[in-house]
């Protein structure tokens, strides 16, 4: 049977993306190491076709600047300020940045992010892979 070519010419169209395609998101509490008892943390990967994000966000600590370290390199300060009567920071990794983010230039899985106050690490987890 001979067609006029139309069906094998036309757009392609997908259906609906599976679970697979629809991209990855990793979220861990960090864990308190005792240096500030209140203190607490979160830490989030995704990713997505054509984007990146990671941050980190603390909470329950004194105001003030604290190192983010992610596999033994400082990524960047966390500025812990007070806002609606709490105290709290967060640091934002994205590729490809915005003006609201820091360059996602390093992948945070596998490695250990750490907080930390002066040489005291404060707050930690090894950030899962999946």
């Amino acid at each position: 049977a001979l067609t006029s070519g139309d069906a094998v010419l036309a757009e392609k169209v997908n259906g609906p993306k599976d679970d697979v395609d629809e991209g990855l998101e990793i979220e861990v509490d960090l864990t308190n190491t005792g240096v500030i008892p209140e203190a607490e943390g979160e830490a989030e990967f995704e990713m997505d076709d054509d984007e990146s994000e990671f941050s980190v966000e603390i909470e329950n600590l004194p105001a003030g600047l604290y190192p983010l370290i992610v596999g033994g390199v400082e990524r960047g300060q966390i500025e812990v300020v007070e806002s609606d009567g709490e105290l709290k920071g967060k640091l934002k990794f994205r590729d490809p940045q915005t003006a609201d983010s820091e360059l996602l230039d390093f992948d945070p899985r596998g490695e250990i992010v750490e907080v930390l106050q002066g040489d005291a690490v404060i707050l930690e987890s090894l950030f899962p892979n999946e």
